[in-house]
Order: structure tokens, then C-alpha cells, then sequence
């Protein structure tokens, strides 16, 4: 795996699959970005960089491109190039590069009334059948987090590398070991004015509103990439718009990640999301040996946009990303091949996850 660090040199603006474009129509954009924005990146400078490939042969579908793929059908076959993990990372001292992370679903942080810091919870599998409730439950056992005092979740939270860390681990995450997002990114409203593209003037009536993401200094992604030699440093058009982002190559940096050893020494592994995923058998894989509890936000619909036939990408439902699942008596390699045989749309990114301690 191949790892870049890209940095906006503008703010962005990454707009999901939201209708856009009607008068006084309101463009959201999203944080994190699906991972095929950075897939769809990478390719444009693909077939950008190369000059002597035909471009018009390959719209046409007559010729492919071994990395970036070819059109069949009307459909795009995707080639070599295979996106990894998508982090948030930060530059500190020295220019080295840490991850930042959102706490998945089993991660609880809370600040009751009067307290003057969040406490942070991790949700553990319960069989509630024990306990007298009654429920039609799809799983053996399902995520409880005790609390001492009843509180409402806080949002806006990130997780420093070395945290997130000690949550793989199945250790507590420490309070200083929390960032604010508000110290990474903030969002600006830009009002915009459709234009007449035959004309080339302004199309009256059409005043838009789009959010965009600016990014505080130092703060960009960290991007997995496979199946492609590229460049070691370069230009990027990112987001809606066509912002630019630099990418320079990481040549030493390594992502959070347990090792075989101690993964397969756990009687029970948990699975996180760390993208949405396009599974064929719905929220879980189709076979889920070993499955005993889930921890799923509410799912999203993933969809994109084809630009060659100028028309929205099929949308389906997808397990958000930060999703927890729990396997009990599986060893950790099956839970991984099981997983990745049912991934969709994996090419762009979608469906990377992290095995964990439970």
C-alpha cells in the first residue's frame, strides 16, 4: 500500500448525492467525503498525466486503461487502481503525519449535567433475553454502555492516533487523547449564481447556497492507494467545483492497525467501518458465522455521478461508516475474508474497515 498526505489549498466542498442545482436549492457538504472522491481524483490525473493515451477512443469505450479502467456497456470496469483507507491526519512537529479518528458506534462519550468534562463510554455485548426483555433481536446479544447517570451523547469529538490505539487494544480512551473537530475543519456558506452554459451569462433566478469545508492549517487526509506508480508529489482536483489539493507520497508512515498475533489470540474481534459499505447481503455479509452483535448508525444511500453518461450512479443503502460488529469464536482471518468477499464498489474504497480486540 502506497500512503499520501493531500492538503486543500481552498476550501472544499463535498456534496453526496443530494438533488442540487434548482433556484434557492441548498448544497451540504459532507466530512468525512465518501472515499471515492479521492478514487475519481486520482484517476482524472491518471489519464491527465498521461499524454499519449487517447482520450476520445477511451470515452468512446474502444480503448481501456490497464490502471484507470474502460467503459463496457455503458458501465465502467474499473482497472488496476484500488483505494485504501481515508483518514484525517494532522502535521505536527517535524512534518509527521498523525491519523485523527471518529469514534466509532461502540464509543460513547458523554457530559452529564454539571460535570465539567465528557466521559467516555464503550458499548459491550449484552444478552438482554438474561435480563426479562423481550425483543425481536436479528443478533444473539446486543451493545449496552452503563452508565451511572443519564446523559445525552456529545458530537464534534475526534480521536487522536494514540487513543484510537488503545480502543483497538480494547483499553479506555484517555480525555486529553479527544480533539475537537472545530480545531480541524470549520464550515463557511458561499452563494452562488447559476450560469446559462450556451450563453456563457448569468441564468436568472438560479442563486444557489453551497457549505464549504475550510480546513485549519496543517490539516488534510491521509490516503491509501494500491494498483498505481504514481508521482511522488503533484496537483489534484478535489471536491465539487474542481478545487485544487497537493499530494506528496509517505514514504514511512504505517495506519493504526493490530497485528495478526494479537488478533488472533482474541476469543471475540470487533470489525469498524472506517468507510460506508456496499454489502451484498444488506447490513451484514451474507455469511455471518460467528456474528453475535451489532452496533450500526442509520444507514446511508451512496450513490455518485457518471460523467460520462451525465447521470446519477445507481444508489444503494450502505453501512455507515463507524459501524461495530462482533465475532465470537471466529478466528480473525475468516472474519476478514468473509468481509471482504462481500464488499461492493471496493475499488473506490468503499467497505475498508479495522479488526479489534473485543
Amino acid at each position: 500500500m502506497q500512503w499520501f498526505w493531500i492538503e486543500p489549498l481552498d476550501t472544499l466542498s463535498f456534496r453526496g448525492n443530494r438533488l442540487f442545482g434548482d433556484p434557492g436549492s441548498f448544497g451540504e457538504s459532507m466530512m468525512p467525503p465518501w472515499p471515492s472522491v479521492f478514487a475519481g481524483a486520482f484517476r482524472a490525473a491518471i489519464l491527465q498525466w498521461d499524454s499519449s493515451f487517447d482520450l476520445d477512443a477511451w470515452k468512446r469505450g474502444e480503448i481501456a486503461h490497464p490502471i484507470v479502467g474502460s467503459w463496457q456497456g455503458g458501465e465502467f470496469k474499473p482497472g488496476s487502481l484500488q483505494l485504501g483507507p481515508v483518514f484525517i491526519g494532522r502535521k505536527t512537529q517535524g512534518d509527521a503525519v498523525e491519523t485523527l479518528h471518529f469514534p466509532p458506534q461502540d464509543v460513547l462519550i458523554t457530559q452529564p449535567k454539571g460535570e465539567p468534562a465528557p466521559t467516555i463510554t464503550y458499548l459491550k455485548p449484552h444478552d438482554l433475553g438474561q435480563t426479562g426483555l423481550k425483543g425481536r433481536f436479528v443478533t444473539t446479544q446486543q451493545p449496552v454502555a452503563r452508565l451511572s447517570r443519564r446523559a445525552k451523547p456529545q458530537s464534534g469529538w475526534l480521536i487522536h492516533r494514540s487513543g484510537f490505539e488503545q480502543y483497538l487494544q480494547g483499553k479506555p480512551i484517555n480525555l486529553d487523547q479527544l480533539i475537537k473537530q472545530s480545531e480541524l475543519w470549520q464550515t463557511h456558506l458561499r452563494t452562488g449564481i447559476g450560469m446559462d452554459p450556451e450563453r456563457r451569462s448569468v441564468d436568472e433566478g438560479k442563486l444557489f447556497t453551497v457549505q464549504h469545508v475550510a480546513f485549519r492549517e496543517k490539516v488534510g487526509f491521509v490516503v491509501g492507494v494500491e494498483g498505481a506508480n504514481l508521482p511522488d508529489s503533484g496537483l489534484l482536483r478535489l471536491g465539487g467545483d474542481g478545487h485544487g489539493a497537493r499530494f506528496e507520497r509517505l514514504p514511512t508512515f504505517a495506519p493504526p492497525a493490530l497485528s495478526d498475533a494479537q488478533l488472533e489470540g482474541a476469543s471475540c474481534v470487533r470489525l469498524i467501518t472506517q468507510a460506508p459499505a456496499l454489502l451484498s447481503g444488506g447490513w451484514r455479509p451474507d455469511v455471518a458465522d460467528g456474528l453475535i452483535c451489532a452496533a450500526l448508525q442509520r444507514a446511508e444511500v451512496i450513490s455518485g455521478w457518471n460523467l460520462k453518461a451525465w447521470k446519477p450512479k445507481t444508489a444503494r443503502r450502505a453501512v455507515s461508516a463507524g459501524s461495530v460488529y462482533w465475532f465470537a469464536g471466529m478466528p480473525a482471518h475468516r472474519v476478514r475474508a468473509q468481509w471482504q468477499r462481500a464488499l461492493i464498489r471496493a475499488d473506490e474504497g468503499f467497505g475498508q474497515f479495522i479488526l479489534a480486540i473485543a
